[in-house]
């Protein structure tokens, strides 16, 4: 597993938009730092160009792969 417990400042509950660049794997994006709170999944190759709509705006702190 590939993981990031919490993210850099410069995204950390900064996100607009999320896209998945990986060949294998799922991404998960999670609310709270060390993989706490709602979680978010997202498929390989897929976008989300606005997280807004789905609540996800400016909320991602943390994530993990495969």
């Amino acid at each position: 597993m590939n993981a990031n417990p919490t993210l850099p400042s410069s995204i950390n509950n900064r996100s607009s938009s999320a896209y998945n660049h990986g060949v294998n794997c799922e991404v998960h994006w999670y609310e709270g730092s060390n993989y706490s709170g709602g979680q978010l999944n997202q498929p390989r190759g897929n976008s989300i160009p606005n997280l807004g709509p789905l609540l996800w705006g400016d909320l991602i702190s943390s994530m993990n792969w495969c």
